[in-house]
């Protein structure tokens, strides 16, 4: 378990390795965790996604693969804020891209500006799908850093249906920066290792709940 294999590589698992775990957020070492739940919440997000629609891809780690995984030559929009989903989604023939630019931020690759806030607010989007790092049933919905807040909700805010896409582990936690109630989402598409409070939390909220 010192390494988890993953598709072109691995990934060094440094509590196996006795070494020493940076708390905070980065994508690179985000992405190997709970790599298996991801992609099939990456395969479900995909369905979801029709011909010709403008999707939102957040920032993020499921994100990015729901990007790799869209067909080659699937016709659509994406809007999207980080370099990992603008690498996969390059790669597709008939996808058009809106790219928000801005400052560039490593931990999270993405990248982030005022005049990149606007270019959302003037774009719409049928279907946006949503990271986040946190969810509490008082405290909301949280990400790790503060510059990404004005464009998670700018993202909502442009989307005619929006869809939280995390893991069951960030359920129950809390980040340093708040950008949406739960109840402000129409769906969440997390792993089947949700608890049965946290189902009921969002089903009560009349959320469509996707467990895969």
């Amino acid at each position: 378990n010192v390494v988890q294999l993953i598709p072109g590589g691995a990934i060094l698992n440094p509590e196996a390795a006795g070494l020493y775990v940076e708390s905070r957020y980065e994508l690179p070492s985000e992405a190997a965790k709970f790599f298996n739940e991801k992609m099939r919440m990456a395969e479900k997000a995909l369905t979801l996604i029709q011909p010709d629609d403008v999707v939102t891809l957040d920032a993020g780690s499921t994100t990015g693969i729901v990007a790799r995984l869209l067909p080659r030559d699937f016709p659509c929009t994406i809007i999207c804020t980080s370099y990992n989903v603008l690498y996969e989604i390059q790669q597709k023939s008939r996808c058009r891209i809106i790219m928000t630019g801005g400052y560039y931020y490593p931990e999270t690759a993405t990248f982030e500006s005022p005049q990149g806030v606007e270019l959302i607010r003037d774009s719409r989007a049928n279907i946006a799908f949503i990271s986040a790092r946190g969810v509490h049933p008082d405290l909301g919905v949280t990400t790790a850093y503060r510059h990404e807040v004005e464009t998670k909700k700018a993202l909502m805010n442009s989307s005619q249906k929006n869809i939280l896409l995390m893991d069951s582990t960030k359920f129950d936690k809390v980040e340093a920066a708040y950008f949406a109630q739960l109840e402000e989402f129409d769906a969440v598409i997390t792993d089947s290792n949700l608890t049965e409070e946290y189902a009921n939390l969002v089903e009560g909220l009349g959320i469509e709940l996707i467990l895969v």
